[in-house]
């Protein structure tokens, strides 16, 4: 509250424009404007001939703290002159609809016996897989996938090692 009991929207005169605070309490009348029905709004007060502060000064006296700022009116104002619409244009990217598509078509594939594995999920873990390697009576071996039995990485650990490979690859290419 301001002096004498008024609030800040009515103890400031509007010579002007003005900064108007957008307070969290909103009035129920106004609460429930949107953006493209502020834009009607100013598009309308444009095509009756209205200057960007006298939309300003009516919209602030109706809509008080909810109203949008006198720049966003002179922005819009500007585009309805070169005859812009109240919708906003397209953007680049993907649709906001576009991830419900893709839901929509995952639960159908699930729905069908279709599965989906991981990235890192090996295909010969599947249970059908695992069933034939056994009817055809191969027996599975437990191991590591990256045992240094199967890619032996001490190479890089010894330089000493490294160089007596080198020399034995020279000696073979030679003969």
């Amino acid at each position: 509250m301001a002096k004498g009991g008024k609030t800040a929207i009515e103890a400031k005169t509007i010579e002007g424009p003005q900064y108007i605070p957008h307070l969290r309490g909103r009035s129920p009348e106004s609460s429930n404007l949107s953006n493209i029905e502020h834009r009607a709004v100013i598009k309308y007060f444009v095509k009756k001939g209205k200057t960007p502060k006298e939309i300003f000064e009516d919209m602030v006296s109706v809509l008080q703290e909810s109203a949008p700022s006198y720049t966003m009116i002179k922005k819009w104002t500007r585009y309805f002159k070169k005859d812009e619409s109240c919708e906003d244009d397209p953007r680049p990217g993907r649709p906001v609809t576009a991830r419900e598509a893709v839901v929509q078509k995952r639960r159908g594939k699930l729905s069908r016996g279709v599965l989906f594995l991981q990235d890192n999920a090996s295909v010969h873990t599947a249970r059908v897989s695992r069933q034939a390697l056994k009817d055809t009576g191969f027996s599975e071996i437990d191991h590591p996938p990256y045992s240094p039995d199967l890619a032996p990485a001490t190479i890089s650990f010894f330089p000493i090692l490294k160089r007596s490979y080198v020399v034995v690859d020279l000696l073979m290419t030679i003969k």
